[in-house]
């Protein structure tokens, strides 16, 4: 395999008829920022509760509701 540096100094057009299709997909994860809210504790029981049912961790599904409604608040507000 060839370093990264030797495309710094040859075309990759020089070896289209050497690379293959690509069939996989490629996921670029975004940076997350940590942040803390306060929520009572039978708010947070009643968010795991729901997350396990679902099959998740609950941190996850309540990054999907904060992303779902961000979505509807700009969508409403513009």
């Amino acid at each position: 395999m060839r370093g990264i540096w030797f495309w710094d100094n040859h075309s990759s057009a020089d070896y289209i008829d050497e690379m293959e299709d690509v069939t996989e997909s490629v996921v670029v994860a975004v940076p997350k920022r940590k942040t803390t809210i306060r929520l009572d504790d039978a708010a947070i029981e009643r968010i795991k509760a729901i997350a396990k049912r679902k099959g998740m961790p609950w941190q996850t599904l309540m990054r999907s509701w904060v992303y779902e409604r961000l979505e509807d608040e700009e969508k409403r507000v513009g």
